[in-house]
C-alpha cells in the first residue's frame, strides 16, 4: 500500500519560478474527502529556508503545520452541501419544510450553530446568530459525518450534525463498554506509546503510533476509559491488526 495520491509537478526557466508555479499549482489543487498534506506542502514551499534553497532533513522537524480557520463566509457558502436532495415522497425528503413557509434547517458545524432557510433560488445563513453572506468556495462535499471545503487555497474539514444526530451519537457513545483493543492498522513499527497501564483517557486521546510506508499512523481511543495493558513498546515490529493497548472503556 502506497499512501501518495498524485505528485505536483511545475517547471521554468528559474528555480524562484518554478517555487512559484509549484505553490500556486498546490493552492489550487482540490482534494475532498480524504486528509492530505496539500496545503502543509504549500506552506514549506513559501517557507523562507526552502525559498532560499537553505533546507536540509532537519527542517521538517523543526516545522509544525498549522490548519487554517475556516472563514465564516466560505463556511455559510459550503453550507449548500447539507441541503436535503429534492425527494418525490415529501415523507421521506428529510429536510425543515413545513405548512406555510420554509423552515430553518439547523446544524452544528465545527463550533458553529448553523441555520439555512432555503427558498426556491435563494437561502438564508446564520452563524452564531448572525446572517452570513455566502462566500463561493471551490469545491465542497458533505460525506455524512464532515463538511469538506476548498476556499482560498486551503482545505477545511469541519464535523457536521443536526441535533437529532448529535442526541442519536450520544446514546451510541453510551454503549461503548468493556475492554477494547487498539490494533496496528498496517504492518509496521511501533515508534511511540503514549500511554501506561492505568492511565485515563478521553475520546480521541492517542495511544500509540505505528510507522509504515512512511507515515505515521496514530491509534486514537473510542471514548473516555482507563488503561489496561499496553501490549507493545517504541521500537517493536507489528504486524496488521497485532494488539498494541486495551483501553477499558467507560472505566475512569
Amino acid at each position: 500500500y502506497d499512501p501518495m495520491i498524485a505528485k505536483v509537478i511545475t517547471h521554468a526557466p528559474t528555480r524562484a519560478e518554478a517555487l512559484a508555479a509549484l505553490g500556486a499549482a498546490l493552492r489550487d489543487t482540490v482534494c475532498l474527502g480524504v486528509t492530505t498534506n496539500i496545503d502543509d506542502l504549500a506552506d514549506l514551499v513559501d517557507d523562507e529556508r526552502v525559498v532560499a534553497g537553505d533546507i536540509d532533513t532537519s527542517l521538517l522537524d523543526q516545522r509544525i503545520p498549522v490548519a487554517p480557520c475556516a472563514d465564516l463566509h466560505a463556511i455559510a457558502g459550503a453550507t449548500m452541501a447539507l441541503l436535503a436532495q429534492p425527494r418525490d415522497d415529501l415523507w421521506a425528503a428529510g429536510d425543515a419544510w413545513r405548512l406555510g413557509g420554509p423552515a430553518p434547517a439547523r446544524w452544528t458545524v465545527g463550533e458553529h450553530a448553523i441555520a439555512i432557510t432555503a427558498a426556491p433560488g435563494t437561502a438564508r445563513i446564520e452563524i452564531d446568530g448572525a446572517v452570513i453572506a455566502p462566500a463561493g468556495v471551490d469545491a465542497c462535499a458533505f460525506d455524512g459525518a464532515r463538511l469538506w471545503l476548498h476556499a482560498a487555497g486551503a482545505h477545511h474539514c469541519l464535523d457536521a450534525a443536526r441535533p437529532r444526530d448529535r442526541i442519536g451519537g450520544r446514546r451510541e457513545d453510551s454503549r461503548l463498554r468493556g475492554v477494547w483493543s487498539a490494533r496496528s492498522p498496517m504492518p509496521g513499527s511501533v515508534i511511540a506509546v503514549e500511554v501506561a497501564v492505568g492511565d485515563a483517557v478521553e475520546v480521541g486521546s492517542p495511544l500509540a503510533v505505528v510507522e509504515a510506508m512512511k507515515m505515521e499512523h496514530v491509534v486514537r481511543a473510542p471514548g473516555p476509559g482507563t488503561i489496561t495493558r499496553v501490549a507493545v513498546t517504541a521500537g517493536a515490529k507489528v504486524p496488521l491488526d497485532a494488539v498494541l493497548v486495551d483501553v477499558d472503556l467507560g472505566a475512569s
